[in-house]
Order: C-alpha cells, then structure tokens, then sequence
C-alpha cells in the first residue's frame, strides 16, 4: 500500500547553512579549549590510569601478529580511545571505508591543530582480513 506523502514536509539545508552549523561548533570547541586548558602531566597520569586499570584492559592496549615466526607488537585502538579520552578538547572519529572479504581499508582522523585522515589496509598474506576465522593471527 502506498503511502501518502503529500502532508510530508522536506527541508533542503543549503550548503551555506550547514558550513556556518559547522564553524559554530568548531569555534564553541575551541572557546571550550581556551576555557579549560590541557594539562599534559593530569593526562598523562589519567592513561596510565585508565591503561592499568586491570590486567584485562592493559592487554587491550597492544596488538600481536604473527610474521615471519616473528611476533609483532603495536599500540591498539584501544589504547587510542584512551588516549582520546584522556588528551581532551580533539575530536576523533573512524570509519570502514571498504571490505571487499579479503581486505578492510578503514580510516581515522584525529582533529587538533592539524589534521590529515590516514587510511589503512589491514590483510594477511593469504589475503584474508585480520581476526577472521581465515586469519586470526591478530589478538587483541
């Protein structure tokens, strides 16, 4: 059945409109910056904090793969979204860009000062994705 949609009102923003919704949230983000400074010691200890909370979220922290018979170790996301957490007055975001089965490309973009939003495509060498059951060689 159809539905009538002639009591339906639509409301075409233009772009103008949304670049000035767009610098009013930046310019309120940076008035709270300038309203509450960072204080790099405080967020340094309130990581290690967060990071040490217990045994579980301080593995979270790192990754480990398995290349060559070497294990390699790295900063995770989940350390990431600590450090956010705790850094304050930046705005972060992620996104999936694409998964074709075989590889994820995904991008993150952390905005400070200066922002440039990195891309990355995570496959082992068999083409499988990373943490799948084709590929678990990635433990988080």
């Amino acid at each position: 059945m159809a539905k009538d949609t002639a009591d339906v009102a639509v409301e075409v923003i233009q772009p103008q409109a949304l670049e000035l919704i767009q610098r009013a949230e930046i310019d309120m983000q940076i008035t709270t910056a300038k309203k509450y400074p960072r204080d790099l010691a405080k967020v340094k200890k309130r990581m290690l904090d967060f990071a040490t909370l217990d045994e579980e979220t301080a593995e979270s922290c790192f990754y480990t793969l398995s290349r060559g018979g070497k294990a390699l170790q790295g900063p995770s996301v989940r350390l990431a979204e600590i450090a956010v957490a705790c850094y304050q007055n930046l705005r972060a975001a992620s996104r999936v860009i694409d998964n074709n089965g075989k590889i994820i490309t995904c991008q993150g973009a952390c905005h400070l000062n200066y922002a440039r939003p990195p891309e990355a495509s995570l496959a082992g060498r068999d083409a499988a994705p990373f943490g799948t059951p084709e590929n678990p060689a990635l433990k988080q």
